[in-house]
């Protein structure tokens, strides 16, 4: 029997190599500044221009308190509207972000942070006892609070960082196929939660996937969006803080899925 060949009606996409915070935040689709990129349940915002000078302001202190190229650093938090500028910040230092459940136990995230050997680690506020208990015995280093002012260790939150240090250009990544800018983590649902590795190539690749999608209907562009999945999981790391930002489209962030506040963003 003659083999069968399917081939997809969709002419094939280019693919460029480029690191990531420098694809999604090089203005593409020739974004206003003033475009509201996130906007929360309390009408706390970033327009897109907020997003890259506190990304590049944020990235400029984590240098200076010793993120090099190939850490991990992890973020431990719910959904937030500044997810996006740990992402780029951290990458944008070369480094590999790790998104991490906020539902996660100080003995589940202990072994996350075992199996990712990572050397800092952002925290919510509302989270931090738990990872200062399952910090104890790994690679950690650093302790950063994500919110607020108040200093932990004498650091600076991230939040203070993003807002009061000089910003500065962001690390480019030489964009092979390989080089990693992601290390996600599976939800453990049967057994031990295993880590993923996902390069720079994979995500670029799978974002022009998605606007092309989007692209068939053109009211889908830059439709707003409702964030109540998990920023954390790689569908809303990819599809909210990555392609959504790319493309100049509004997210409404919800920290956590209540179906009072979900009504209410409609």
């Amino acid at each position: 029997m003659a083999p069968r060949i399917f081939r997809p009606v969709h002419p094939d996409l280019e693919l460029p190599h480029v690191d990531l915070a420098t694809d999604v935040l090089s203005n593409h689709y020739i974004i206003p500044p003033d475009t509201v990129s996130f906007i929360d349940a309390y009408k706390q915002s970033y327009t897109f221009a907020m997003v890259i000078q506190r990304t590049k302001s944020l990235a400029h202190d984590l240098r200076n308190l010793g993120v090099r190229q190939r850490d991990v650093v992890a973020f431990f938090s719910p959904n937030t509207i500044c997810y996006a500028l740990v992402c780029f910040a951290v990458i944008g230092c070369g480094a590999v972000f790790s998104p991490i459940s906020a539902a996660l136990t100080a003995s589940e995230l202990h072994d996350q942070l075992e199996t990712s050997q990572a050397r800092y680690i952002v925290v919510d506020s509302a989270l931090f006892h738990t990872a200062r208990m399952a910090a104890e015995g790994t690679s950690i280093q650093h302790i950063i609070q994500a919110d607020g002012s108040a200093k932990f260790d004498r650091n600076d939150t991230a939040h203070m960082m993003a807002t009061h240090c000089t910003p500065s250009d962001l690390f480019v990544t030489s964009p092979t196929d390989t080089a990693p800018c992601l290390l996600c983590f599976s939800m453990g649902t049967t057994r031990k939660a295993k880590g993923t590795l996902i390069s720079h190539f994979n995500m670029t690749s799978n974002m022009r996937q998605m606007n092309k999608h989007r692209q068939r209907d053109s009211t889908a562009v830059a439709m707003p969006q409702i964030a109540f999945l998990p920023m954390s999981h790689i569908y809303g790391l990819a599809n909210y803080v990555c392609a959504s930002l790319r493309r100049g489209g509004m997210l409404v962030v919800m920290r956590q899925f209540s179906v009072d506040a979900y009504l209410s963003c409609v």
